[in-house]
Protein backbone atom coordinates (compact mmCIF):
# COMPACT_ATOMS: atom_id res chain seq x y z
CA UNK A 1 0.00 0.00 0.00
CA UNK A 2 2.85 2.41 0.81
CA UNK A 3 4.43 1.71 -2.58
CA UNK A 4 1.13 2.50 -4.37
CA UNK A 5 0.72 5.74 -2.36
CA UNK A 6 4.29 6.72 -3.24
CA UNK A 7 3.62 6.13 -6.96
CA UNK A 8 0.45 8.26 -6.83
CA UNK A 9 2.35 10.99 -5.00
CA UNK A 10 5.10 10.98 -7.65
CA UNK A 11 2.48 11.12 -10.44
CA UNK A 12 0.66 14.00 -8.70
CA UNK A 13 3.86 16.01 -8.25
CA UNK A 14 4.83 15.28 -11.88
CA UNK A 15 1.42 16.42 -13.11
CA UNK A 16 1.51 19.62 -11.09
CA UNK A 17 5.06 20.31 -12.25
CA UNK A 18 4.17 19.65 -15.90
CA UNK A 19 1.06 21.85 -15.78
CA UNK A 20 3.19 24.96 -16.09
CA UNK A 21 5.97 23.58 -18.28
CA UNK A 22 4.80 25.08 -21.57
CA UNK A 23 6.76 28.09 -22.72
CA UNK A 24 5.56 31.29 -24.29
CA UNK A 25 5.67 32.12 -27.99
CA UNK A 26 6.13 35.81 -27.17
CA UNK A 27 7.72 37.84 -24.42
CA UNK A 28 6.47 41.34 -23.59
CA UNK A 29 8.31 43.85 -21.42
CA UNK A 30 6.28 46.91 -20.48
CA UNK A 31 7.03 50.19 -18.76
CA UNK A 32 6.02 53.80 -18.29
CA UNK A 33 7.69 57.17 -17.98
CA UNK A 34 5.17 58.00 -15.17
CA UNK A 35 3.88 60.91 -17.27
CA UNK A 36 1.25 58.96 -19.24
CA UNK A 37 3.53 57.34 -21.84
CA UNK A 38 3.46 53.53 -21.81
CA UNK A 39 5.68 51.27 -23.91
CA UNK A 40 5.59 47.58 -24.79
CA UNK A 41 8.59 45.72 -26.19
CA UNK A 42 7.65 42.44 -27.90
CA UNK A 43 10.13 39.64 -28.71
CA UNK A 44 9.90 35.92 -29.35
CA UNK A 45 9.51 33.78 -26.26
CA UNK A 46 11.14 30.56 -25.18
CA UNK A 47 9.16 28.33 -27.58
CA UNK A 48 10.38 27.15 -30.99
CA UNK A 49 7.26 28.81 -32.46
CA UNK A 50 6.40 32.48 -32.92
CA UNK A 51 3.82 34.66 -34.68
CA UNK A 52 4.06 36.37 -38.07
CA UNK A 53 2.28 37.36 -41.28
CA UNK A 54 1.41 40.59 -43.09
CA UNK A 55 -1.86 42.15 -41.81
CA UNK A 56 -2.61 39.08 -39.67
CA UNK A 57 0.25 39.79 -37.25
CA UNK A 58 -1.20 42.18 -34.70
CA UNK A 59 -0.60 43.38 -31.15
CA UNK A 60 -3.64 44.41 -29.07
CA UNK A 61 -3.18 46.47 -25.87
CA UNK A 62 -6.18 47.41 -23.71
CA UNK A 63 -5.66 50.82 -22.11
CA UNK A 64 -7.53 53.74 -20.55
CA UNK A 65 -8.07 57.26 -21.90
CA UNK A 66 -5.73 56.91 -24.91
CA UNK A 67 -4.62 60.30 -26.24
CA UNK A 68 -2.07 59.23 -28.84
CA UNK A 69 -0.45 56.16 -30.38
CA UNK A 70 3.15 56.58 -31.46
CA UNK A 71 4.11 55.17 -34.88
CA UNK A 72 6.16 52.00 -35.16
CA UNK A 73 8.02 51.38 -38.43
CA UNK A 74 6.34 48.64 -40.48
CA UNK A 75 3.13 48.78 -38.47
CA UNK A 76 -0.12 50.76 -38.73
CA UNK A 77 -2.19 51.49 -35.67
CA UNK A 78 -5.78 52.12 -34.64
CA UNK A 79 -7.71 52.97 -31.47
CA UNK A 80 -11.10 51.46 -30.70
CA UNK A 81 -12.65 52.60 -27.42
CA UNK A 82 -10.06 51.65 -24.79
CA UNK A 83 -7.93 49.40 -27.00
CA UNK A 84 -4.82 50.22 -29.03
CA UNK A 85 -4.01 47.80 -31.84
CA UNK A 86 -1.05 47.62 -34.22
CA UNK A 87 -1.12 45.64 -37.51
CA UNK A 88 2.08 44.58 -39.26
CA UNK A 89 2.39 45.88 -42.83
CA UNK A 90 5.57 43.98 -43.81
CA UNK A 91 5.49 40.78 -45.87
CA UNK A 92 6.97 37.72 -44.18
CA UNK A 93 7.31 39.60 -40.88
CA UNK A 94 7.42 37.70 -37.64
CA UNK A 95 8.16 38.26 -33.98
CA UNK A 96 11.86 37.51 -33.40
CA UNK A 97 14.50 38.09 -30.73
CA UNK A 98 14.86 41.64 -32.11
CA UNK A 99 12.42 43.74 -30.02
CA UNK A 100 9.56 45.64 -31.64
CA UNK A 101 8.45 48.51 -29.39
CA UNK A 102 4.93 49.94 -29.33
CA UNK A 103 3.94 52.97 -27.26
CA UNK A 104 0.98 55.15 -26.46
CA UNK A 105 0.12 58.21 -24.41
CA UNK A 106 -2.74 58.09 -21.92
CA UNK A 107 -4.39 60.89 -19.98
CA UNK A 108 -3.74 58.71 -16.90
CA UNK A 109 -0.22 58.55 -15.51
CA UNK A 110 -0.97 56.24 -12.55
CA UNK A 111 -0.41 52.61 -13.55
CA UNK A 112 -1.43 49.08 -12.60
CA UNK A 113 -0.93 45.52 -13.86
CA UNK A 114 -3.16 44.19 -16.62
CA UNK A 115 -3.40 40.39 -16.78
CA UNK A 116 -5.43 37.35 -17.81
CA UNK A 117 -7.31 37.11 -14.52
CA UNK A 118 -8.71 40.65 -14.49
CA UNK A 119 -11.99 41.85 -16.02
CA UNK A 120 -11.20 45.54 -15.38
CA UNK A 121 -7.60 45.29 -16.57
CA UNK A 122 -7.59 42.56 -19.28
CA UNK A 123 -4.45 41.06 -20.79
CA UNK A 124 -2.95 42.09 -24.11
CA UNK A 125 -2.77 39.77 -27.11
CA UNK A 126 -0.45 38.96 -30.00
CA UNK A 127 -2.24 37.47 -33.05
CA UNK A 128 -0.78 35.92 -36.17
CA UNK A 129 0.09 32.95 -38.29
CA UNK A 130 2.30 30.48 -36.48
CA UNK A 131 5.91 30.21 -37.65
CA UNK A 132 8.91 28.28 -36.47
CA UNK A 133 11.57 30.64 -35.10
CA UNK A 134 13.75 29.71 -38.10
CA UNK A 135 11.21 31.53 -40.34
CA UNK A 136 9.33 28.54 -41.79
CA UNK A 137 5.54 28.64 -41.67
CA UNK A 138 4.06 26.06 -39.31
CA UNK A 139 1.58 23.87 -41.18
CA UNK A 140 -0.23 20.62 -40.60
CA UNK A 141 -0.87 17.91 -43.14
CA UNK A 142 -4.53 17.96 -44.12
CA UNK A 143 -4.91 14.78 -46.14
CA UNK A 144 -8.59 15.56 -46.77
CA UNK A 145 -8.30 15.61 -50.55
CA UNK A 146 -5.64 15.52 -53.27
CA UNK A 147 -5.55 19.33 -53.65
CA UNK A 148 -4.81 20.49 -50.12
CA UNK A 149 -1.59 19.17 -48.69
CA UNK A 150 -1.20 21.44 -45.67
CA UNK A 151 -3.02 24.12 -43.69
CA UNK A 152 -1.70 27.24 -42.01
CA UNK A 153 -2.14 27.55 -38.29
CA UNK A 154 -3.07 30.93 -36.81
CA UNK A 155 -3.56 31.80 -33.19
CA UNK A 156 -2.99 34.25 -30.38
CA UNK A 157 -1.27 34.47 -27.05
CA UNK A 158 -2.21 36.63 -24.07
CA UNK A 159 0.30 38.51 -21.94
CA UNK A 160 0.34 40.68 -18.83
CA UNK A 161 1.69 44.22 -18.85
CA UNK A 162 1.47 47.55 -17.02
CA UNK A 163 -0.94 50.23 -18.16
CA UNK A 164 -3.09 53.15 -16.98
CA UNK A 165 -5.30 52.65 -13.96
CA UNK A 166 -9.03 53.37 -14.15
CA UNK A 167 -9.63 56.75 -12.50
CA UNK A 168 -11.58 56.31 -9.29
CA UNK A 169 -15.07 57.86 -9.36
CA UNK A 170 -14.42 59.47 -5.95
CA UNK A 171 -11.63 61.56 -7.42
CA UNK A 172 -13.92 62.71 -10.21
CA UNK A 173 -16.56 63.79 -7.68
CA UNK A 174 -13.94 65.51 -5.56
CA UNK A 175 -12.61 67.36 -8.61
CA UNK A 176 -16.17 68.56 -9.27
CA UNK A 177 -17.11 69.37 -5.65
CA UNK A 178 -13.87 71.02 -4.56
CA UNK A 179 -14.32 74.17 -6.71
CA UNK A 180 -17.95 74.42 -5.58
CA UNK A 181 -16.94 74.20 -1.93
CA UNK A 182 -14.20 76.77 -2.52
CA UNK A 183 -16.73 79.21 -4.03
CA UNK A 184 -19.24 78.59 -1.26
CA UNK A 185 -16.77 79.35 1.52
CA UNK A 186 -15.34 82.43 -0.25
CA UNK A 187 -18.78 83.94 -0.80
CA UNK A 188 -19.48 84.14 2.92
Amino acid sequence: MKKLTFIYLVLLIGTVGAANCFGAMTSVQSGTDSNGVYFYSVTSGDESLTFGGKEILAVRIPSKEILEIFPTEGWRSAVSEDVAIWFCTNYNARITEQPVTFSLRSAVDAWTTYDKASEIYPAGNVFGSVYFTNGNLYTTYSGTNGMITSENIAGYESFGFIGPIVPEPMFIWMAFLLPLAFRFFHQQ
